[in-house]
């Protein structure tokens, strides 16, 4: 391996902003993002799950189930404008509850159909709180454009008097909000120009009707309010309810992926200023280079952030909406985060060896390197989340993957070391070997001599004993006395006396002293 390759992998081992600390500081944003996206799945199966995965209780429609309503060709754009409004209800169910999970928030947006409400004629959508209490209510009309040019939902509030049951706040398509309303307010400016005419022909009767109508007029224009939906999102959803899930899905995992890639692309990019400005002063790098390495860094780690959320919060969506509840609950885990990390960090690496970039060792090194930093850098991040919410994760992340690594580099510095020794392996094995062959030859010797040994000593001390009680017998002291001297003499020690006369002499003499 070349110089600037070994450079290179030196500075990846030492850097925390690599995949693994990028990928597992989103784990946060995945799982929030994850869940928002959900939200469009639940409303084309007709399942509703918290946040925890806990299935809801759902009676209402679902986006499949509404795009098999009949269409009657008599009546087939009367009958497709009704039909894309039950659509628009569960659309803006979803992006209400998309928002507020996306903010954080635990009130939920339900159709009354949902909770079991059906066929309300008051209300069609309303806000449950994590009691279950029910609020700001709602009623949403998707009726368009009348050949004339005239407002539906305008004309409707102005003239109908059967809407006048209607409480709440009316939403309709958010892309015809601003000219329903110019039209509304149109409408009582002419009615009033009108009635000023009247007055001034005397007909005062018919002014007062044009002034209550132009009333009528100003009111409904603040009665009505936009969704979230435009009447194109409600009909594709009718129409092509797959088609719809397939790119809300895309378009929430993009804004995933940008989300995560602006706070990557700081956190990255002020790591690496403060790595390369300590470069800079130590003497390491050139300012040039230290500029180049931190474009550089921070774009991949902007790269890095994009595809780990964007592809993260996707199977996070997939998972929280599973039929399977175990399913459900490991995608509130890090698993979904985890899944996508790791299958960056494995082709990383698998790529780098295939290119001859790094050796077969350095490539084990770092997968087993990063998988034990996975498992630190996903503490970490947890960790950073409660600390500090946000920017936090990713933080908490680095900070884990850096101790982590720190204790693995020190283990792996002793596999290193174990490896170059092996050179001398063979000829330590041989050492070792004479020297338990020379140690088995001593050992053998030394049993031969003890056994020897224990049979000359065992030989005498037998011999000994029969003498001393056969004197004890017979009351002879000489044989004794010499039976008893051989045993004390087998066991290195010398007896003070020899005879019985020698006893004698001793105890007849006052100034001898008995040695013990």
């Amino acid at each position: 391996m070349d110089k600037k390759k070994s450079s290179e992998s030196n500075g990846r081992k030492n850097n925390p902003v690599n995949n693994v600390t990028i990928g597992y500081g989103q784990s946060e944003l995945v799982q929030r993002h994850g869940e928002a996206a959900s939200q469009i799945l639940q409303a084309y199966s007709g399942h509703r799950y918290d946040s925890a995965g806990n299935e809801l209780l759902h009676k209402g429609r679902n986006l499949e189930q509404i795009s098999n309503y009949r269409v009657n060709p008599n009546y087939a754009e009367q009958n497709r404008k009704q039909h894309a409004g039950f659509s628009a209800e569960l659309l803006e169910e979803s992006n209400r509850n998309q928002e507020a999970i996306l903010n954080n928030k635990s009130i939920r947006r339900r159709t009354t159909d949902g909770i079991g409400k059906t066929n309300d004629t008051q209300y069609d959508l309303v806000d449950v709180d994590p009691s279950g209490n029910v609020s700001n209510p709602s009623q949403m009309k998707f009726l368009g454009v009348d050949k004339k040019g005239r407002y539906t939902v305008i004309e409707k509030l102005a003239k109908d008097k059967s809407w006048e049951r209607y409480d709440a706040p009316i939403d309709i398509p958010k892309d015809q909000y601003e000219a329903a309303l110019k039209y509304a307010n149109d409408e009582a400016d002419k009615l009033l120009a009108q009635a000023k005419k009247l007055r001034e022909q005397g007909k005062v009767e018919k002014a007062l009707e044009r002034e209550k109508l132009s009333e009528k007029y100003r009111q409904a224009g603040q009665r009505i309010r936009a969704s979230s939906v435009t009447e194109e999102e409600a009909m594709l959803a009718f129409m092509n309810p797959k088609k719809y899930v397939a790119k809300k899905i895309v378009t929430d995992a993009h804004e995933a992926g940008k989300t995560a890639a602006k706070g990557a692309m700081l956190v990255g990019g002020i790591v690496s200023l403060g790595q390369n400005i300590c470069g800079v002063y130590s003497g390491d790098i050139t300012v040039e280079e230290a500029a180049e390495a931190v474009v550089v860094t921070t774009a991949k780690a902007g790269i890095t952030a994009y595809g780990v959320a964007n592809a993260g919060s996707t199977i996070k969506a997939f998972m929280h909406t599973s039929k399977n509840e175990v399913v459900r609950k490991l995608g509130n885990t890090n698993l979904p985060t985890a899944i996508v990390t790791s299958a960056i960090e494995i082709s990383s690496v698998i790529k780098s060896y295939a290119k001859g970039e790094i050796s077969e060792f350095e490539a084990f090194s770092r997968l087993g390197k990063d998988g034990v930093g996975s498992l630190a850098a996903s503490w970490g991040g947890a960790v950073g989340t409660f600390l500090l919410p946000g920017i936090g994760t990713m933080v908490g992340s680095m900070v884990g993957y850096m101790v982590s690594s720190t204790i693995y580099d020190s283990c792996l510095q002793v596999l290193r070391e174990a490896e170059i020794a092996y050179e001398n392996y063979e000829c330590i094995r041989e050492m070792c070997e004479a020297a338990r062959e020379s140690m088995r030859k001593q050992r053998l010797e030394f049993d031969s001599q003890m056994k020897e040994f224990l049979i000359n000593r065992q030989k005498t001390i037998s011999e000994s004993m029969s003498i001393i009680m056969d004197s004890l017998d017979n009351v002879e002291t000489t044989n004794f006395t010499q039976a008893l001297s051989a045993l004390a003499n087998e066991f290195g020690r010398e007896l003070q006396f020899e005879s019985l006369e020698e006893f004698d002499d001793f105890m007849s003499d006052d100034n001898n002293i008995l040695i013990f």
